[in-house]
């Protein structure tokens, strides 16, 4: 049986599903990542250990790929230059196979990244744990505006709610404008029924006050 680079295999007790980042040459050990896991970092396994587990299936074989849809993306020039500033901090180091993967010398990489590119220790990490889990592709790099706005689009308000707001502003001005117009001719109202007259007051940045 053979293990290849970037599969992914799932635990079937723990639904655990992890990256297989790399081999060494001579089939003998293997570094995997849990794609889930926001604090997951990698971690040594032996390859004779890894397949004996899929034969007694206990790992199964994941075929689909859940981060598929990023080396598909077709992304605005914003999320394109975010992900290219991140390749920037660790596009080399991710290259220093299997030394990356321990941990005395991921350190030694990150803190030189840290000194070139003036980010802090976390970002680096974050950025080489994203790289891994999502399949060691440039585009795994890209925001995460998938989680909320579908894939690869970042969130935006609904037409509903828009057009509610564009309504409500152009009504409430309309109102006010009316109003102020016929200062000289309107009857005296109390002063909180005038109020309610014009409506809610309205700014463009802020919304209804």
């Amino acid at each position: 049986m053979m293990l290849l680079v970037n599969e992914l295999l799932q635990d079937k007790d723990t639904k655990d599903t992890l990256r297989i980042l790399w081999i060494d040459d001579g089939n003998v050990i293997a570094y995997l990542i849990d794609i889930h896991d926001d604090k997951s970092l990698p971690f040594k396994r032996s390859v004779a250990e890894l397949i004996d587990e899929i034969i007694q299936e206990q790992l199964i074989k994941i075929k689909e790929e859940p981060f598929l849809f990023l080396r598909k993306a077709e992304e605005s020039e914003k999320n394109i230059e975010m992900r290219d500033k991140a390749w920037a901090v660790v596009g080399n180091i991710v290259n220093e196979e299997p030394a990356i993967y321990e941990k005395n010398k991921r350190a030694e990489h990150i803190r030189n990244a840290m000194n070139e590119y003036n980010v802090s220790y976390p970002t680096v990490r974050k950025y080489l744990r994203k790289y891994w889990q999502r399949g060691k592709t440039p585009n795994a790099l890209l925001p995460d505006y998938h989680k909320s706005g579908g894939k690869g689009k970042e969130k935006k308000a609904s037409s509903s709610i828009c057009e509610f707001t564009a309504i409500a502003s152009v009504t409430s001005n309309v109102i006010y404008h009316y109003l102020d117009s016929r200062e000289i001719h309107q009857p005296k109202f109390p002063s909180n029924y005038q109020k309610s007259l014009k409506g809610p007051e309205y700014t463009h940045d802020q919304g209804y006050i």
